[in-house]
Parts: C-alpha cells; structure tokens; sequence
C-alpha cells in the first residue's frame, strides 16, 4: 500500500477511508469511504475537487481494485467537500444515489434563483450590498451532477442500498443541510454519518427558507442518531468511533443552546437590532473587530444567528418586523 492512500477502519464489510483534501476557511480533509464486500463496491461521498485530491482518490481505487464505473455512489449532502468531485471524475454512467432535494437544488437554474434569495436575504438582515454579495460568493456551492451524464438515482428515508452481502438503510437526517442523508447497516451497527455529527467541530446548520426550523430539525436528528445502537461511526470529516453517539450528540446540543442564548441575550440588549447587529453581538465583538473578520467568517456567524433567530421565533422568544424605511427586519425578545 503506498503509504497514506487509504485506511482500512472495518473488517467485514472491508471499509476503506481516503483523506482527501480541501480548503474553506483553513485547510482542512474530508473522508470518502470505500466499501468491499464480495465482488460489489460503494463508494461514500467523493470529496472537493482538487488535482491533490484527485490523484490520491485515484491512487486509492486503483490500488483497492475498485472499478469506479461499476461501482455505487451514495452522496451524503451536497455540500462541496463531500460531492464536489463526483462530476469530475466519475465515469459517464456511473450509478449515484443521493437525495432529489440535494441534486435539484444545484442545476445551474435553481443555483441562480436560490443565491439571488439568499442575497436579497443578507440585504434584508442589515448586511450592506458589498458585504451581501461578498456572503453571496461564501454561499456558493459548486457540486452539479448532471443527470444527461450519470445514472442518477434518488434515495430517501427507509431506502436500502446493498453492497454484496450488506444491507444498509437510508435515513434522512436533515439540519445540517435540508438533503443530508446517512447510510446505517443495522446488523453491524455501522453508520455513515456525513456532516451529521461531527467530532472534529460543532456541525453548522443550513437556514431553511421562510419560517421553517431548521434548528429544530437537527436537535431531531441527533436525537435520532443517539438512539442508534452504534459499533462503528464514520463521519465526513476526523477519525473512526467505534462508540454509540450519546455523549457527543450531548455535547453538540450543549454548545447549540448557549449560542442560542448568546443570540437572544444580543436581541435583549438592542431592541429593535438588524439580524448582523445580532451575529456580532453574538459573539461579544465591537464593529471593529467584527469587520476584522474575514468575509467568510462573517458569513458563518450570519448563517448561525439567522438559524437561532428563526428557532427562536418558532418558540415565541422572538418577534422579527420589517421596517419600511430601512428596508431591513428588526428583532426584539419578547
């Protein structure tokens, strides 16, 4: 085995891991996974799109003796870092199973429509134009899966996708992102968790359009995930837990809630504040320190107040209106 290619992190089915790697706001690595069992093959989200990453993904199928084209390739979300290389390397033909929300949501059309939403959202949280279209440029996603090109396959909660003699059933866990999937073969207890959870970082959470809770919905995901009795855990990012979820998912809930109450002690203290006055706030920064931050940075700390504002709204904490003249929404704890 070339040296730092793949690591095997199961026996039977035979799971391989290859680090492959990306870069957000620092340099980081996702995991793509192999799985062999008898003459079948699949292969577990794919990675950003990088000559580096491309040539270890390569390297490691190649040396796996894994036919990428007859092989199945089940997509947790479509974030970049986990799907961004499918459409440049995977064979014409090659079988993909990923959710429908996911795959229509980045044609080239929907991408136009759902940024030009997501700009006029960031104008309308108090975001000034430059930064909004520079948040524009964060939100971003390039994976696009053609469907004239791969036989795309749409999967969703209950599903099963077999690998010689595994059986592993789909579960919609939707917060980090509105498609997120995972893979869970009940016999052997192994999970295919993408973003889901993560041990490396609190997994962030998309917002969902108009008043939806996307909050509420990964609290019911890790709650879900919790309850699984787990021997094996791969992730889309870190190393392999051969634990159940319960102290982690724990943990993760813990840090959500005291953001949550950052968010709302911000609103308190300005009333009537505009949903950036509320992120910095947030995270106890002046406007000088606040700008210091990358544009990037200031896009994450957006998404997660705009994410704790529209739970807390749901719980009646909260009261957004849209003011006329600034054209801005403004909030106030109630």
């Amino acid at each position: 085995m070339a040296k730092g290619l793949y690591k095997r992190v199961w026996d039977v089915p035979e799971i391989y891991r290859v680090r492959l790697p990306f870069s957000n706001l620092k340099k980081g690595s996702s995991n793509c996974y192999i799985v062999k069992s008898g003459s079948e093959s699949l292969i577990v989200d794919t990675g950003a799109y990088s000559p580096e990453a491309r040539d270890l993904f390569v390297g490691a199928t190649d040396e796996l003796g894994v036919d990428v084209k007859a092989s199945k390739v089940f997509l947790t979300h479509m974030h970049f870092d986990h799907a961004e290389m499918a459409p440049h390397l995977l064979p014409a033909g090659a079988r993909v199973y990923a959710s429908a929300i996911g795959v229509k949501a980045r044609t080239p059309e929907e991408t136009e429509r759902s940024q030009e939403l997501f700009f006029r959202r960031m104008l309308a949280n108090g975001a000034t134009e430059d930064d909004a279209r520079a948040y524009r440029a964060c939100n971003a996603e390039t994976a696009f899966i053609d469907q004239s090109l791969f036989d795309v396959r749409y999967v969703k909660e209950g599903d099963a996708l077999s690998v010689g003699d595994a059986s592993f059933r789909v579960i919609a866990t939707p917060g980090h992102t509105a498609d997120h999937l995972c893979l869970y073969e009940p016999n052997r207890g192994i999970l295919f968790g993408g973003d889901a959870v993560l041990y490396t970082t609190t997994p962030s959470i998309d917002p969902l359009p108009g008043k939806l809770d996307a909050y509420a919905m990964f609290i019911e995901t890790l709650e879900r995930l919790r309850s699984l009795p787990l021997r094996c855990v791969l992730l889309g990012h870190g190393g392999a837990s051969y634990h159940p979820l319960g102290e982690r998912v724990d943990q993760i809930i813990e840090k959500k809630e005291h953001k949550l109450e950052r968010v709302l002690e911000a609103v308190r203290g300005v009333p009537y504040c505009t949903g950036e006055t509320a992120a910095r706030l947030s995270l106890h920064r002046t406007m000088e320190a606040w700008r210091a931050f990358s544009p990037m940075q200031r896009y994450y700390a957006m998404l997660e107040c705009f994410v704790s504002i529209q739970h807390l709204m749901a719980q009646g904490r909260i009261e957004r209106t849209f003011d006329d003249n600034t054209k801005v929404y403004r909030h106030r704890a109630l």
